[in-house]
């Protein structure tokens, strides 16, 4: 399967062209962000969005300049270290609701079943004839005398 951007895209969003050896880790990295995007969202992109092709220039541009994923520097005696950031070519969280948005799936949704041991209130009798057969109360309040 083909990258979802050219090395050429990735070229004019990372400011120079790249070279040798470069290009082949570039490339590489282009196929694996791609084939990460496509599984996140559950798409092939017939046509690439531009906010997904945005998202792979990044995420290849993350993993081309920091591939053991460092995050700190010692200059002297200075010094300062971050939190552990992942290394290689992932997402963020932000990037994967860019491309949930673009495949036009939702992301991260789930459903989920609320229980409860409190007793409900008792139903004011008033509203008994509002009961359907399932036994919800619906009130039409387009009509005043439900109100």
């Amino acid at each position: 399967m083909t990258a979802l951007a050219e090395l050429a895209d990735f070229e004019v969003r990372y400011g120079r062209e790249l070279s040798g050896d470069e290009i082949t880790r570039a490339e590489a990295l282009l196929d694996d962000a791609s084939a990460l995007i496509r599984d996140e969202a559950g798409d092939d992109f017939d046509t690439v969005p531009a906010t997904v092709l945005f998202v792979v220039c990044e995420v290849v541009r993350r993993a081309f300049d920091n591939p053991a994923g460092l995050q700190g520097e010692n200059i002297g005696d200075y010094g300062w270290h971050g939190g552990a950031v992942p290394s290689g070519v992932y997402l963020t969280a932000e990037e994967k609701q860019i491309v949930h948005r673009a495949a036009g799936t939702l992301g991260g949704v789930v459903s989920l079943t609320l229980t409860s041991d409190l007793p409900l209130p008792a139903l004011d009798p008033a509203l008994a004839s509002c009961v359907n057969d399932q036994g919800i109360v619906v009130i039409n309040f387009a009509e005043t005398d439900d109100l």
